[in-house]
Order: structure tokens, then sequence, then C-alpha cells
């Protein structure tokens, strides 16, 4: 039997980490491959990022279907992570 690991949420107060989110939402490790994949050559906020920004609106933020990431703190984590590994690319 595989154990799952439930992520602990963060404090009142607190805004929730990357690790948090993924526990949650996996797919999201999927978006930030995906953005250390682009093209560095890319305006960094052109067509990579508005793609990428609208796939994690999906899973975090006002869209997300979990109550848990359906926050601004969470979309605020989730989409400064993309942005930095967009910035990140070789």
């Amino acid at each position: 039997m595989i154990e799952q690991r439930i992520p602990i949420a963060p404090a009142a107060g607190h805004k929730p980490t990357w690790e948090y989110l993924v526990a949650l939402e996996p797919e999201l490790l999927d978006i930030e491959q995906q953005a250390r994949a682009a093209d560095p050559t890319d305006n960094p906020l052109g067509p990579p990022y508005v793609a990428l920004r609208r796939q994690v609106m999906r899973l975090v933020g006002w869209e997300a279907r979990r109550s848990e990431l359906a926050t601004e703190a969470a979309y605020r984590v989730a989409i400064r992570r993309i942005s930095d590994a967009l910035e990140d690319t070789p």
C-alpha cells in the first residue's frame, strides 16, 4: 500500500508554499517544466507566459477546482514560480 502524505495547510495569514500547491495539484509541476523549456529568446512576458498563465489560472486562483487553491495567495505563489522558471531558461 502506498502511503499518501497529506500536505499541511499554511497557518492563517501565511502564504502557501510551492510545495503545498504541488501536493494538492501536481499538474503545476508540468507547467513549471514547460516554462523551463520555453525559448529564452521569447519575451518573458510574451506568448509563452500568456499560455502558461492560462494553464495556471485553471488550477489556482479563482478558477481552481479545490477551495484550498482558490485564493489570491495561491495564485501569486504559482505565477511567481512560473515567471521565475521562464526567466531561468538557459
